[in-house]
């Protein structure tokens, strides 16, 4: 008779270390990347979608409004909901350089304005279902995505 109660203790305690286990791992695998349009003020034009940094958090939604953000010496927009990326800075929406990067949002750099509206791109820089206008994840600049 001693052994149902020790057997019920294991099986509990396995359940409880088995939960334990499971709600930790859905937590912390909570990451997405930050995706944002470098401005160029020589050109005036946004540059193609780019990862900007790895961010904590439950998942990645491209609804709030355009705003802009500093990383190192560079404006960005971006239509990504906070949180922001710890590498940057949001810039107020009456800042000079955020007036300037959000007058561009029609003008994608090499090509024509308006014609990154007929690109098939949804605003934040997803792809369609062609796969065409996908945005640019490798900020390396080598291609191979790692």
């Amino acid at each position: 008779m001693k052994r149902a109660p020790r057997s019920l203790e294991r099986r509990a305690s396995a359940l409880a270390a088995t939960a334990t286990i499971a709600t930790a791992a859905c937590v912390s695998a909570d990451s997405y990347v930050y995706t944002a349009q470098r401005f160029d003020p020589a050109g005036a034009c946004l540059e193609p979608y780019r990862a900007v940094e790895v961010v904590e958090g439950p998942g990645v939604a491209a609804t709030c409004e355009a705003s802009c953000l500093t990383v190192g010496g560079d404006v960005f927009v971006t239509t990504m909901c906070p949180p922001l990326p710890t590498v940057a800075t949001e810039l107020a929406s009456d800042d000079a350089a955020c007036m300037a990067a959000l007058a561009a949002l029609k003008t994608t750099c090499g090509e024509e304005p308006g014609d990154s509206a007929d690109s098939g791109a949804g605003a934040d820089g997803s792809a369609t279902a062609d796969g065409s206008a996908l945005p640019d994840l490798d900020a390396s600049g080598d291609g191979d995505g790692a």
